[in-house]
Order: structure tokens, then C-alpha cells, then sequence
């Protein structure tokens, strides 16, 4: 992570009035230690305030382009006149300008620094800052511009606002805003981001509720899923629905129902699904159904299962939904039904084997030990199919709690583990008096069987008294081998004891011991620099592995309260040794006007970007000779997939009448038969290459005569598309025709 500092180039003046107000005291919740300074009696006297919007915005960036920022300072006191004096500080050089975009910033007042020239009370001024990431930037480098704005008039107010910008690793996150209730996907790499939208406008259009989403890579695309409400007739029901997109997020198939409950006799809620997909290109989904009888009355009563449902690689299913905890008792609240039990959080992964690990939560009321009253007692379950639909093991009970009043095993979370094995993570909840909250691990193998006995990962020492950890989300293998479990903590250091954070630990694959203790995601890079947080707290975080060894971060703001909302999302890299590569920063945040956005809250809001495309293209032949005269063509070769593809091999069919002359190629070919071929180490992410070649045209054809060109490319690893990877060119050799010139002589 580079932390050389360049010069901030900051000019020039402009003015107009927009619209959009914030609290200048939001600071103080999202940037700690860098709050406005109160006004005093004397500014309070004089009616001077204003306010700032945004506080904290981030972008991703990428090597060599200009990102471009805004923000509105609004005169929100009763002074006629203020002048705000801006000063700014950018490891990547930064350029301020007025609200045209292209008047730099000046100083208008004899200061020493420069301002936005007077605005006027009531009105708004807005500044544009255009930052440019050098061209050697790589994954993980980042910046930070920290704006610093002033009251001329009462010097004692001030307010930073910060903008964010970092070249992120490849991956891609669900997301849902509430401005187009919509679902897109946002696709980010190092070479560019952007939005895709998969479902059109109004889709999701329940008032006070929001989808919850789930993505996992296929070999060509991705699988999104989500919940989606409605009411057809007087019933309300809840459906999963999905669609299979390409690498760009275009939608490749229709958007299809795993279950249509429009002719449903109860109200019947689908809800939570969660995705995986297995080396052959399946993909399961599971989640959970609860059928309610009596809703809206004191006689309400419902029943739960989990269901699993296998698609081929297309998004056709193989199976019918498949019931896995067979459950036909009902419960009630009023008149809880004893030993019936709930379910909940169902969590799928493919083992590399071709088999599926689902998990779920069960809540049962129950009598447990002396107490006379039934209490619930919370266990995980799991069960193994494969993905022709058939079972591997029956459901089986991981956990036997006796802990009732919330206590108890909670949030499972999963991932594939090796050749034939899924680590399954939990949230152990016990009194503090009994070691109060832990997180636990097992692997289990894809017969069922257990591997590593239940482990204690966020054991505690003497300096985290106090720490609570609370609820468990995600956890995912590395590519090399190791795993990175996350999960939510109340009482980290440096931030408030009653707000929940980000806490993660590694474990080794080697043995699957614990590499070092839980760490809470630091909330500074160092001392004096501003704190970048949730609002709220950090949840919906979801876990990536990157071909690197890291482990991609992604989460949002807890929708705790009504001035809570899910406004943004967050981003953080970790190598893996639990090095921070980019610190948190907002990659995305709601659009003027949207009042809140969601993400995956399971876990599984983010996929990873980890696929190779191959392509190849053959320039038109250059030819001006006859028989026995060379022609020469270029051969351009790429690589517009996201990581690297090792093994190269390009290969140059010739027709019989063409004999292979030379190239400029890196390496030599090697000539088998008519074919020629080019083998080399390797194609970067996003390499762009070519050479020349030269061929002769043999003297024992006739003309004119058309010779056929073929060159094709493989690459070590699926690919995301097979289709450019192979083109086609025609060597054209006609008699020459030679036209008479006369030339006049002055």
C-alpha cells in the first residue's frame, strides 16, 4: 500500500444554489475526532451556521482515470453573508472547482487559502473535486481527500468531509435501493466498476420491507437470487425468484419463481436463500418456508421447513423442491406447541466433489432441566446431497443445547473446505457467567461426517473483558487454502460499547488451528486520521476470496433505529496474515433522495470475480505479391477476465498452399503438421498483445485463389466464454492488374 504524498492543486471560484440538507452533528457519528467544532455564544449570537452533505462518500478507482466528487455547503445561518475557507489533503493529486466543473477555486478574500466566495444565507454552494489515480496504481492502493471547511466569520466552525477512492479486487455485490426498488448487481475490478440493474423498475414495491438477496459465481456468470412479496387476492405470500446473469451482469435467462404460491390457500412466506454452485456447474438453492394459518389474529399459527432445489448449469431445475426437515406440526405463540420446532438462516455450500452441505437454524420450545416453564433451545442441523438430488447423509443434529431464553447455537455459516469437505461456522450463545458468547468451527466431510470435532474460534484473553461476541455471518476459503471466518462484536476497541463491528479471525487449512487471535477491523489507518464507520454498526457482511490469498470485506450500515438506515456500503481488503491492504472505505451509497438500500444479510451478498477469458482476433492479411511472395498478418491476443491465465497456447491453422515464414512473436513456435503453435507462460488480467507473422504463398497454386486462416487460444482454467476464442481470416491472392499512368511534363 503506497503512502507517498503528492501535492494538492486547489483553485478557483463559483456559485449556485442547489438543494439537500444534513446535520453538521452527523459528524461526530461518522467521523470521530473530527467533528465541527460547537458554535460559541458569540457565533450563536452572530447566526452563523452551516451545514456539509456528504460527510463521507467513496468510489472505486482505477489506474490512470479521474474520479469526480461533490459537495454542498449550504449557509444555513441568519448572517446575510459567509465565505468557507477550504483546505484539503490527498495522497493523489486533487483539483477543486466550482460548481460548473470546470472554474478552479481561488482566494477571494486575501486568506492565504481558497474558498467559495461569499454565499449568501439560504443558499447552497457546491464544490466539485476531481481526483486522479496515478497509471501505476494496483489492487489495494487507496486515498483519502480529507476537506477541511471553515466559517470565515466564526473560524471556530469546522467540518471535514472525506472522499474515498481505492482499486478494488474483483468481485461483485447484490444490491436493492429503495429509489427504483429494483434489484442490480454492482461489478467491481480493477480496471472499472459499474451497475447493473437485473430485475426492471418497481419490482419489489412492498412498503417497510426489503428483499433479501444472494449471489455466487458460475462459470459464465452468476446466479442472483432474492425474495420478492406481493398479494395475489386477499393472501400474502413471498417468493424466491432468480436469474442467471453473464460476467457483465446481463441476464442470460428469464427471471423464474423456484416455487409460484399465487394459488397458495395460506399465506406462505419463502424467505432467506442462499446460493451455491458446485464444480459441475449446479447450483443449489435452499432457504426456508413458513406457512401461517390465522394471521393478524391471537390464533396465528405456522409451519416451517427448509427446502433445497437443484438447477443445471442453465437454471433449469433437476430436482423438485426438495423438503429437507419434513416438519408438518404447527406451532403457536399463544399456545406454544412443545417440541415443534422453527426454522431458520439456512446456509448452502458445494464441496469440490459435487455435493451439497445445507445448515439451518432450529428453535424448539422445550422443558429443560428444573424449569418447570418451556423455553426455546436453539441447535444447527445439517444434511449432504449430492447434486444429482440424492442424499449423502440424513439430517443430522451438530448441536445439543439445554440453554433456553435465547442461549444456544445460532447463524451457521459455510464454505467449502478442500477437495470433499465445508467448514461450518456458529454463534455460541451462553451466560457470561459460563463464557458468555463464542464463535464455534467443525468441518464436515461431503459423506457427513465430521472431520474436525467443534472448536472454539474467538477463545478470549485477559484485554478483551467486556467483548461480546454477538452474531455470526460469513466464512470462506482462501485461495491458499486457509479460511476467514467474520462475524458481528459489541465492545471493540475504539468505538462504542453498545454499537456492533466487524470482528474476524483466520484459521489454517493446513491443521485448522487458529492463526492468532480475533481481530476487530481497525477503525483508523493511524492515529489522527478519521474513523470510517457504519452508521449504526457493521452488518450484512459478506466474505470474497480473491486468487490472491485476501479476503474481500463487504458490509453495511445496521438499520437499527428509524435515523438508522442502510445508506452505504462498505468495503475492506485483508491479506492473509489479517494485514489490512485497503482500510474500510464507502464504495456505494444511495442516491439524493433514497432513503435507504439492502444487501445479502446472510452472508451471501458478494461473489467473487475469479474467471479467465481468453480471446484472440486475426487482422485482415497483407498482401500485394503474387505465388511465391510472402504476406503478413497480426495475430492479437487478450486476456478480458479478471485474473491471470497460465499454459497459453496459440495456435495457427495454414492451408496446405501456405508455408509459415517467421513472427515477432516473444517466444519461438513449434510447427506440427500445418499447424503452428505459440506457447507461452502466461496472459495477465487485462493484457492486451499481438505480433506479426509472415507466411509465403506456394508457386503451384492458381489464382486467384482464397487461403483460409484459423488461430485459436486456450488457457489453463474454466473460462467465462469459449466463443472468442477463435477467428477466422481469408488470404486472398488475385493476379496483380496493372493500370497505365500518363504523365504531362510542365
Amino acid at each position: 500500500m503506497k503512502r507517498k504524498v503528492l501535492p494538492v492543486i486547489i483553485i478557483a471560484f463559483s456559485l449556485m444554489v442547489v438543494s439537500g440538507l444534513i446535520q453538521a452533528a452527523q459528524l461526530q457519528v461518522e467521523i470521530a475526532g473530527r467533528s465541527p467544532v460547537p458554535a460559541d455564544k458569540e457565533s450563536v449570537a452572530s447566526g452563523v451556521s452551516f451545514t456539509v452533505d456528504p460527510l463521507i462518500q467513496g468510489r472505486f478507482a482505477q489506474a490512470g482515470e479521474t474520479a469526480e466528487f461533490e459537495v454542498t455547503v449550504v449557509n444555513t445561518g441568519s448572517s446575510p453573508t459567509d465565505t468557507y475557507e477550504l483546505e484539503a489533503s490527498s495522497t493523489w493529486p486533487a483539483v477543486l472547482y466550482g460548481p460548473d466543473g470546470s472554474t478552479p477555486l481561488i482566494d477571494t478574500n486575501g486568506s492565504g487559502t481558497v474558498d467559495t466566495g461569499i454565499v449568501i444565507s439560504g443558499q447552497a454552494f457546491t464544490i466539485k473535486a476531481r481526483v486522479e489515480t496515478p497509471p501505476d496504481e494496483v489492487i489495494g492502493d487507496e486515498n483519502m481527500v480529507e476537506l477541511t471547511i471553515t466559517s470565515s466569520i466564526s473560524p471556530s466552525l469546522i467540518t471535514t468531509t472525506v472522499m474515498q477512492g481505492a482499486i478494488p479486487a474483483p468481485f461483485v455485490q447484490t444490491l436493492y435501493e429503495h429509489s427504483n426498488e429494483a434489484m442490480s448487481l454492482i461489478m467491481s475490478q480493477p480496471n472499472g466498476a459499474w451497475q447493473q440493474q437485473t430485475t426492471p423498475d418497481s419490482w419489489f414495491d412492498e412498503e417497510n420491507r426489503f428483499p433479501e438477496l444472494a449471489v455466487a459465481e458460475t462459470f459464465s456468470g452468476y446466479v442472483y437470487a432474492w425474495t420478492r412479496w406481493w398479494v395475489p387476492g386477499t393472501l400474502w405470500v413471498s417468493e424466491v425468484e432468480y436469474t442467471l446473469t453473464d460476467k457483465a451482469g446481463l441476464n442470460q435467462t428469464q427471471l423464474t419463481k423456484v416455487a409460484d404460491h399465487s394459488k397458495a390457500g395460506l399465506n406462505t412466506y419463502d424467505e432467506a436463500p442462499a446460493v451455491a454452485v458446485a464444480p459441475d456447474g449446479r447450483i443449489g438453492i435452499a432457504w426456508y418456508r413458513s406457512i401461517v394459518q390465522n394471521e393478524l389474529t391471537e390464533n396465528r399459527a405456522q409451519n416451517d421447513n427448509v427446502y433445497l432445489v437443484i438447477l443445471d448449469p442453465a437454471g433449469n431445475p433437476i430436482t423438485e423442491s426438495i423438503n429437507l426437515t419434513r416438519n408438518h406440526e404447527w406451532w403457536s405463540q399463544n399456545s406454544p406447541a412443545i417440541e415443534v420446532p422453527r426454522f431458520r438462516a439456512p446456509r448452502i455450500a458445494a464441496t469440490r466433489d459435487n455435493h451439497f452441505l445445507v445448515a439451518w437454524e432450529s428453535k424448539v420450545m422445550s422443558y429443560t432441566g428444573s424449569i418447570t416453564i418451556p423455553v426455546d433451545l436453539n441447535d444447527i442441523y445439517y444434511t449432504v446431497y449430492d447434486t444429482d438430488g440424492l442424499t449423502a447423509t440424513n439430517v443430522v443434529n451438530l448441536t445439543s443445547n439445554v440453554l433456553g431464553q435465547d442461549m444456544g447455537s445460532i447463524r451457521p455459516a459455510v464454505s467449502s473446505a478442500g477437495a470433499d469437505r465445508i467448514l461450518l461456522s456458529w454463534n455460541q450463545r451462553r451466560p457470561r457467567e459460563q463464557g458468555g458468547d463464542d464463535i464455534f468451527f467443525t468441518v464436515i466431510d461431503s459423506s457427513g461426517s465430521t472431520i474436525e470435532a467443534p472448536t472454539k474460534l474467538s477463545g478470549k484473553s485477559d484485554n478483551e473483558n467486556g467483548l461480546v461476541d454477538w452474531s455470526n455471518f460469513d466464512v470462506v476459503e482462501l485461495s491458499d487454502g486457509d479460511f476467514i471466518a467474520a462475524w458481528q462484536a459489541y465492545g471493540c476497541e475504539d468505538y462504542p460499547a453498545d454499537t456492533p463491528r466487524l470482528r474476524y479471525a483466520i484459521i489454517k487449512g493446513a491443521n485448522y488451528n487458529r492463526a492468532g487471535p480475533p481481530t476487530c477491523l481497525p477503525p483508523r489507518r493511524q492515529v489522527g486520521e478519521p474513523t470510517i464507520v457504519a452508521v449504526g454498526g457493521d452488518e450484512g457482511i459478506s466474505l470474497v476470496a480473491d486468487n490472491e490469498g485476501r479476503a474481500i470485506l463487504t458490509w453495511t450500515d445496521r438499520a437499527a433505529r428509524d435515523t438508522e438506515k442502510r445508506q452505504k456500503l462498505y468495503y475492506a481488503l485483508i491479506d492473509g496474515n489479517r494485514k489490512l491492504d485497503t482500510y474500510p472505505m464507502v464504495f456505494h451509497q444511495n442516491a439524493p433522495g433514497d432513503d435507504e438500500l439492502s444487501t445479502g444479510l446472510q452472508g451471501y451478498g458478494s461473489a467473487p470475480r475469479i474467471y479467465i477469458d481468453a480471446a484472440i482476433a486475426l487482422d485482415a492479411p497483407r498482401f500485394t505479391g503474387g505465388v511465391s511472395q510472402a504476406a503478413e498478418f497480426d495475430i492479437n491476443y487478450s486476456n478480458l477476465g479478471v485474473v491471470t491465465g497460465t499454459n497459453l497456447a496459440i495456435t495457427l491453422a495454414l492451408d496446405p498452399g501456405l508455408t509459415y515464414q517467421s513472427d515477432n512473436a516473444p517466444i519461438a513456435p513449434s510447427i506440427q503438421g500445418s499447424d503452428v503453435i505459440w506457447n507461452l507462460p502466461q496472459l495477465r488480467s487485462l493484457e492486451h498483445e499481438s505480433f506479426s507473422v509472415e507466411v509465403i504463398v506456394s508457386d503451384s497454386v492458381s489464382i486467384p485463389h482464397s487461403f483460409p486462416l484459423t488461430a485459436t487460444i486456450t488457457v489453463s482454467g474454466t473460462e467465462a466464454s469459449l466463443a472468442n476464442n477463435i477467428d477466422r481470416a481469408w488470404l486472398v491472392v488475385a493476379r496483380p492488374l496493372y493500370l497505365p499512368m500518363i504523365i504531362k511534363s510542365e
